[in-house]
């Protein structure tokens, strides 16, 4: 989609979808590949609901709740296919990354030793 004034938005939307998955995982930390798959769903009309709200407050006028809603609709098409695509390459993947994912967090976990063998520090 290249570069443009929509560019920081997309970069606040990617953090939300970051900060939320954090804490999906410190709040489910054994969710499944079935979680995640139903997560990715959700954000791709999410994502596209905040991406909305840049459209609608920069093209739009007047700003109205009607409007924010005929602009959502506008793009409900293009939001149901980013939403089918996360769920597809998920469902597909998903497992997958979560295994990458879990091995990468037990290799960086730090463990502090508070005295060391023979009273040396």
């Amino acid at each position: 989609m290249g570069q443009g004034p929509w560019t920081p938005w997309q970069m606040l939307c990617w953090g939300f979808v970051g900060l939320s998955g954090a804490a999906l995982g410190a709040v489910c930390p054994r969710a499944g590949s079935r979680t995640l798959t139903l997560f990715c769903f959700f954000w791709g009309y999410l994502y596209g609901a905040l991406m909305d709200i840049w459209q609608w407050s920069v093209f739009i006028r007047p700003l109205t709740l009607k409007t924010y809603l005929l602009t959502w609709a506008a793009g409900a098409g293009f939001d149901s296919l980013r939403a089918l695509g996360n769920l597809l390459f998920c469902a597909a993947l998903g497992g997958q990354t979560l295994r990458i994912l879990r091995r990468f967090r037990k290799r960086m976990v730090v463990q502090y030793i508070e005295e060391f063998p023979g009273g040396k520090r």
